[in-house]
This record gives C-alpha cells, sequence and structure tokens, in this order.
C-alpha cells in the first residue's frame, strides 16, 4: 500500500474514534416525577437542600477516564501519534529522494560532461593521428615521386607522308613531321609546354635554340609510365616544290633540323624539361639525334 493511502486510512479512523468518544460521553438525562396523591394543600412540599460541589474538583469518572488508558481519547491520542510519526516518514523520506534524485542529476551531468570532454580530447587525438599519418603518407609518397621520377623523350621522328617513289614529301605541300613523346619513367607526367619546329639552313645554330612561335599542341597531355602519344605537325615555311630543293638536302648543302622542348610536371609539382634535336640524314634516310647538351638534354 503507497504511504498516500495509508495516511488517508489512518485519519478516517481517527475521525470515527473520535466521534465515538463524544458520543459516548453525551448520557441521556432521566427525570423522574412523582405525583402525590394527597391534596395539594396537605402535600408537604420536600426541597432538597443543595449539595455545594467544588467546580474546580474533577469528577470520579473524569479522573477514571484520565487514567484509562485503554479509553477511546487514548486511543485518539495514539492515533495521532502514530500520524505524526508516518508524515514524519514520509516528509524523512520525500527528503532522502529529493537529494538522491539531485545527486542522480548531478551524477548525469557530470558523466556528460566527461564524455564531452573524453570525445573532444579522443577528436583531437584522432585529428592529430590523421594529420601525422597524412604528412607520413605525403613524404613518403613525395620520397618516392623523387626517387622514380618520370621521363619524357622523343622518338620515332619520321616525315609524313612516307616515301613514295623514293621521294619523302609531297610536292608543293607542307612538310610534314610525325613524332611520338614516350614516359620512360616510374610515375605520371603532365605536359606544361611545349615546342616543335622545323628549320632549313646550311650550317648548325647557334649555343642558342631559335625556337619558333608556333602554338603549343602538346600542352596538357598526360602521360602513364610506359605510355606514348603521337604528334604531327608541319611548318607552312618549308614547302618543296620541286625536287631541286630536295636534292640541295641529299647533297648535304643544306640540312633539315627538327628540334624542340617539353616542359613536364610530376604528381608533386616538380617541373622537369626535354630538350630534342634531330637532323635528316640521307644516308640512312631519316633524323638520327644531334648530340650536342645545348639541344639534347633529359633535365
Amino acid at each position: 500500500m503507497s504511504p498516500r493511502y495509508l495516511l488517508l486510512l489512518l485519519v478516517l479512523i481517527s475521525v470515527k474514534v473520535h466521534a465515538e468518544s463524544k458520543l459516548s460521553n453525551l448520557t441521556p438525562a432521566k427525570s423522574i416525577s412523582t405525583v402525590s396523591s394527597q391534596p395539594i394543600d396537605k402535600q408537604i412540599i420536600k426541597v432538597a437542600t443543595p449539595i455545594v460541589v467544588n467546580a474546580t474538583s474533577p469528577s470520579p469518572d473524569d479522573i477514571r477516564r484520565q487514567y484509562d488508558y485503554g479509553s477511546s481519547e487514548w486511543w485518539l491520542v495514539y492515533l495521532s501519534f502514530a500520524l505524526v510519526l508516518v508524515t514524519t516518514g514520509l516528509a524523512i523520506y520525500t527528503a532522502k529522494l529529493w537529494r538522491a534524485t539531485n545527486m542522480l542529476a548531478q551524477d548525469a551531468k557530470d558523466t556528460a560532461t566527461r564524455q564531452a570532454v573524453e570525445m573532444q580530447a579522443s577528436l583531437l587525438i584522432s585529428k592529430e593521428a590523421v594529420s601525422i599519418t597524412k604528412e607520413s603518407v605525403d613524404l613518403a609518397r613525395k620520397e618516392f615521386i623523387s626517387s622514380h621520377r618520370p621521363r619524357l623523350i622523343v622518338r620515332n621522328v619520321t616525315i609524313k607522308p612516307p616515301y613514295v617513289e623514293g621521294i619523302p614529301y609531297a610536292l608543293g605541300k607542307p612538310l610534314q613531321i610525325e613524332w611520338a613523346v614516350v614516359n620512360t619513367g616510374d610515375t605520371p607526367s603532365k605536359i606544361v609546354s611545349g615546342n616543335a619546329s622545323l628549320l632549313v639552313i646550311d650550317h648548325l645554330f647557334d649555343a642558342r635554340t631559335p625556337y619558333s612561335d608556333e602554338p603549343d599542341n602538346m600542352k596538357g597531355i598526360t602521360l602513364a609510365p610506359g605510355g606514348a602519344y603521337t604528334f604531327i605537325m608541319q611548318d607552312d615555311r618549308i614547302v618543296f616544290e620541286n625536287p631541286s630543293k630536295w636534292h640541295c638536302i641529299i647533297n648535304k648543302e643544306k640540312i633539315l633540323y627538327f628540334y624542340g622542348f617539353i616542359t613536364y610536371q610530376d604528381d608533386i609539382g616538380i617541373e622537369r624539361r626535354t630538350a630534342f634535336c634531330r637532323k635528316y640524314d640521307p644516308a640512312v634516310k631519316k633524323f638520327v639525334i644531334v648530340n650536342d647538351i645545348d639541344y639534347e638534354y633529359n633535365d
């Protein structure tokens, strides 16, 4: 049974006992009237002498009820005392419950605060660990690319169209050159800029290579390790209208040069440069490398 129902039951019992005790104190008055058979004039009216009783003196019944601990008045006292005890117990229980609730709320708050601090600390540690791991991976990646760099070279330089009846060019049309750029390194590379030129002169040019102003058609090409890309270019200034001009090259009176450069970038942003210079050799009927570090090199 819950405390509130017990308290209500005790209150009802005390009210009932109190009501019964009040009723028991009320005794009905007894009135006895005696009518004499004698005539009124011969009747002797006897007036009882009043007995003066001290008003402050308790009656025997009052004294008896005062010391009768089993009477209804004492039961009311007992019940009232029990009610006080129950109320006091309820008050103490409520105070303890309130204190325990506050302690639980404070413990929950402290636990939440501690967990939030621990979570923030773990997040900071995780971020630091991720940052350190990323730095380690980046460093390892940079070291790998530095030791396994890309390397671009020029290969297979030929005249287009191919030989027709012994003439390696098209009469009256600009000379076309086809060549391939190959990545012989171990990591990818991206071409940043480049230039390819044709020149017919009777001597080798100076140390400063006379690169042309032709539009760059190599920019943006990405080559994986072992990858290759084929380019075709032509120079409107190099036109053989008749076979006699080509005979100047065959007789080595003139030299046909194909030269240029390629600037490329690896995956960590380091730029490198490849320069190439080839001349047409009539004896082997193809372009050969000019062995000069000012014209042919690979950084």
